[in-house]
């Protein structure tokens, strides 16, 4: 607001005051609004009615964490050696591994069953050579003393 002094002490003279009276009285006025009243510079940074309309209300907080909150969440260190989804995605299930532990058994099973039949053909072909060797023995034995 601009004040124009000159035409103020004009007006105040042609009142009945004297000019030295005048010229004072305009220059406290003048001062004063200098000093009290703001400026479009002081206003420009302050918030208008649509900055506080966009303000979050208490009620719009009342359910956000608090620092005590957030102290008992774990941080980024606490989870660095936690599993990830993909991690989790590349483990086996408990039906994965009752599957393989099947699996196992009937693989032991028939490898029992092919190591049985294999250890009764060893045994067979000892009995068999243990059998010709003695043979073999009992008609060199009855050469020599026949």
């Amino acid at each position: 607001m601009a004040l124009d002094t000159h035409r103020a002490v004009k007006d105040l003279e042609e009142a009945g005051f004297e000019e030295p009276a005048a010229e004072a009285m305009v220059s406290l006025v003048s001062t004063a609004l200098a000093e009290n009243v703001a400026t479009k510079t002081d206003i420009s940074d302050m918030a208008t009615k649509a900055d506080i309309a966009n303000l979050a209300t208490k009620s719009d907080i009342s359910d956000m964490a608090t620092k005590a909150d957030i102290a008992d969440m774990a941080t980024k260190a606490d989870i660095a050696d936690t599993a990830t989804k993909a991690d989790i995605v590349n483990m086996a299930t408990k039906q994965d591994i009752a599957e393989l532990r099947s699996e196992l058994r009937e693989e032991i099973r028939d490898l029992d069953g092919r190591m049985t039949v294999r250890f009764i053909w060893v045994s067979l072909g000892i009995v068999i050579i243990t059998t010709s060797l003695t043979s073999g023995i009992i008609g060199f034995l009855n050469q020599l003393q026949g």
